[in-house]
């Protein structure tokens, strides 16, 4: 767990490793918001998006492999993977098996989470004829990267997408495609009276709000639903009770 380039946050695992019992270690990593397998510098309020965005980050890497096909990886490519196992011996061993079943649980199925992922990307990898990610996977923006478009998603369930989306610039109504799994979903405009979000936002025009209805159950939790502004490729984010529903919760 030792990050040489988060060498502050590797000194305080060292120090909560030697005062703490396995079992408190690992709470107190858990409630840390760290984002597994990435710089653990980098923190993040939400911790039910830690595993969402260690996807995210896995899927910015040139090429995923599952070990077992390193060597077939390695031949058809002419990429040669190295590994590096250096470790800090400063670090005192921390084993996850000497912590309660409930926490074993809990890490192991985000490591499985990411596993699962890392073997979907490796699949189409392979059925693109070794292409890197990037061609074969949308890149989307956060909106939050953005200076003028601004919005979310507030409002879902099995039968209906709702919430808002503007280009505080033009004010134009934003064209939308909406996926589900990976796969197009819909394809709509931002263009619904939202009064509210007009007062609020200070617009010139109401029409900026989302609302999909579908005559049947379409949307289900655990789906990964993605609501991208066209042409920009930005997401706009999923929060509230859109994202509880989502969730299962």
């Amino acid at each position: 767990m030792y990050e040489k380039r988060s060498l502050l946050f590797s000194e305080e695992m060292i120090i909560m490793a030697k005062e703490k019992s396995p079992n408190d270690f690992f709470l107190w990593l858990d409630d840390l918001n760290f984002m597994p397998l990435y710089n653990p510098q980098t923190f993040f309020f939400d911790d039910k998006k830690r595993v969402d965005i260690a996807k995210e980050k896995i899927a910015q890497s040139d090429y995923v492999v599952i070990e077992k096909d390193l060597k077939y990886f390695e031949k058809k490519t002419g990429i040669c993977v190295v590994y590096d196992l250096e470790m800090n011996s400063k670090l005192p061993p921390v084993s996850l098996a000497d912590a309660e079943e409930k926490l074993q649980k809990q890490f192991i199925g985000k490591d499985l989470q990411l596993y699962d992922y890392v073997c979907e990307l490796w699949e189409k990898i392979e059925m693109s004829g070794y292409k890197q990610l990037g061609e074969i996977i949308k890149r989307y923006r956060p909106i939050e990267d953005t200076d003028s478009l601004h919005g979310v998603i507030g409002m879902m369930n099995e039968n209906l997408i709702r919430g808002f989306v503007f280009n505080s610039g033009t004010q134009e109504s934003l064209e939308l495609e909406i996926y589900q799994n990976n796969m197009l979903l819909i394809k709509t405009v931002a263009n619904k009276p939202r009064p509210e979000v007009k007062d609020k936002f200070d617009l010139k025009t109401n029409k900026c709000g989302i609302l999909v209805k579908f005559d049947k159950p379409t949307i289900k939790p655990g789906d990964k639903i993605e609501v991208v502004i066209v042409p920009d490729n930005v997401l706009v984010p999923i929060v509230g009770s859109a994202k509880a529903f989502l969730e299962g919760e």
